[in-house]
């Protein structure tokens, strides 16, 4: 039994696949099997994988049915003690899964272990995320995941590893949401379990395409997340403020698509207390500048200048 199942699902990523998966296969820790779940991909995604042979890459292939399928087969078929996860054209750094593992042996009370990353948003531009209240030196466990992901989202999909046997049937990606599917599983796994963090080591980087969320139909699935765990934002007050955030961010973004009767309905569910006078003023500003406002957010990104313009 490997210790690290790594799931990769590949849909359409025949530039990106080979270098992804050579920073998993130079990992310093090596005991890892590699799970590629193809998902009817239509170019030569497959074709470039033929040239790459590696005794722990197992290749499933299945037709297409998103990525949140993808994942929960690669889960179905793997045989470790912890998974982790990687998109085909995201990278690792060569002590990625070393460093997980150590994490694992230092503090055994945890069920997910995870890393410090940072997005790249251009050639040149890389962003470190930063974490509330958790000191940039710190390796140990998350007291509180949701006030930790008050700025930037402590679990991304690429910088963790998850033990496999907390996945099962009510456990898993939701296959029925083809945005926030991520977001959805770190939250029913932190409402649950126990994390540990090495915020000292930045060993993966998440590619951000150009294709922004505020122009894609996706973002309604981010919808069904409210819903889903409206109980559990009357316990917790950081989760509340952590929910709202995310209200926020799903309602300016239904702003940017003209969709003002459900922005603003969003926004209404939002307990005020939970945002910050910038935040309001731009929620509260004519479509233009709010549309101008992101214009320039992406636009500084990819120069390498990073304002937080929404927290």
């Amino acid at each position: 039994m490997p210790f690290f199942s790594v799931i990769i699902p590949l849909y359409n990523k025949e530039h990106f696949i080979e270098k992804t998966l050579r920073s998993v296969l130079n990992q310093t820790f090596t005991d890892f099997e590699v799970l590629i779940i193809n998902d009817g991909s239509t170019d030569n995604s497959t074709v470039v994988l033929e040239h790459i042979t590696d005794p722990r890459i197992q290749l499933y292939h299945t037709k297409n049915q998103g990525v949140s399928h993808a994942r929960n087969y690669g889960i179905s078929k793997g045989n470790s003690e912890y998974v982790a996860f990687l998109d085909a054209d995201d990278l690792w750094q060569n002590t990625h899964l070393e460093n997980l593992h150590q994490l694992s042996v230092d503090y055994p009370e945890a069920q997910i272990y995870c890393t410090a990353y940072n997005i790249q948003f251009s050639k040149t531009s890389f962003k470190k995320l930063n974490f509330y209240n958790i000191d940039k030196q710190y390796r140990g466990y998350i007291d509180n995941f949701f006030e930790a992901s008050r700025l930037d989202p402590v679990l991304h999909t690429g910088n963790n590893a998850i033990q496999a046997n907390v996945f099962g049937k009510n456990v898993c990606f939701d296959t029925n949401m083809r945005s926030g599917q991520d977001t959805d599983l770190w939250i029913s796994l932190a409402l649950k379990y126990k994390i540990a963090i090495d915020n000292n080591s930045e060993t993966y980087t998440y590619n951000k395409n150009n294709i922004s969320l505020s122009k894609s139909p996706l973002v309604k699935d981010r919808v069904l997340l409210f819903a889903k765990y409206k109980s559990f934002e009357k316990q917790n007050i950081d989760f509340k403020r952590y929910m709202d955030q995310n209200r926020y961010s799903v309602a300016l973004n239904y702003k940017e698509n003209r969709k003002n009767t459900t922005s603003k309905l969003l926004y209404k569910k939002i307990d005020q207390n939970n945002l910050n006078l910038k935040q309001k003023v731009i929620f509260h500003s004519p479509f233009i500048v709010t549309r101008l406002i992101r214009y320039v957010k992406d636009f500084l990104d990819k120069k390498g200048i990073f304002l937080h313009l929404y927290q």
